[in-house]
This record gives structure tokens, sequence and C-alpha cells, in this order.
């Protein structure tokens, strides 16, 4: 069975790219152009990785990392947050609202592939989640 990603972003462009590259991998893709609909997304499907920007105008990717950490049916799911900020300021901000990992902007496609396969095996053992 496929794992199922949801990335959130209110970019269209990042949205189809990432979309395009992680289903040409396998991996069921639901995307959502912000944090308010990505919050619907979770009442529709189960995710196994959430891929997300921390700069969305609606709701911002901080709120909703701890938004997702504070359901108890689906908070320990791995969420990768990337962001063209690239300061620590934005690196603990993301690490203390529960983020499994930063990934800054630019990135490279392969390396937010492999960085989605690392949280996919951290996932599957059950460990809680911690950042990489």
């Amino acid at each position: 069975m496929a794992h199922t990603v949801l990335v959130v972003d209110d970019d269209p462009r990042i949205l189809r790219v990432l979309s395009s590259y992680l289903a040409s991998d396998g991996y069921v893709v639901i995307t959502a152009d912000g944090g308010e609909s990505a919050r619907l997304e979770f009442s529709q499907y189960k995710f196994d990785v959430v891929i997300l920007d921390l700069m969305m105008p609606d709701m911002d990717g901080l709120s909703l990392c701890r938004w997702v950490r504070a359901q108890e049916s689906f908070g320990k799911v791995p969420i990768l947050v990337f962001t063209a900020r690239d300061d620590m300021k934005a690196l603990r901000e993301a690490t203390a609202a529960g983020a499994t990992a930063f990934i800054p902007k630019p990135f490279s496609l392969s390396g937010l592939s492999e960085a989605v396969a690392k949280a996919l095996t951290l996932n599957s053992r059950d460990t809680g989640n911690p950042p990489f």
C-alpha cells in the first residue's frame, strides 16, 4: 500500500512540483493551499507524512504544526517543515512546534525525497518523531 503524503503550501507552483515529484516516487499525494484547508484534509485522510511551509497567510506552518501535535488520533505523524527562512530562530521555532525535520528552501527534490523516506522509517519504528 502506498504511503499518503500531505503537502501544504500557499504557492500553487510548489504544490504542483512536489505533488508530481512525490507521486512519481509512488506516494499518494494530497495538497492543501494553507493551514485551514490542511486541517480539513485531516478529517478525510490518514497521512503518513506531512510536508508544510512555515509562511502561509491564513494559518502559518508553526500554528498548523502545533495543531497537528495536539491531536490524539494523528498527532505523531512526521512533519517536515520547509521554508525560505534559514535562520536558527526558525529552526528552533519549528522544532518547538513539533516538526520532525527542517528543510531550508531552496531544496533539492532528491533531498526532500530522502527526508520523506527517513521520516517514514522513523514513523514505522514509532520513535516519537525526533528531529533529524
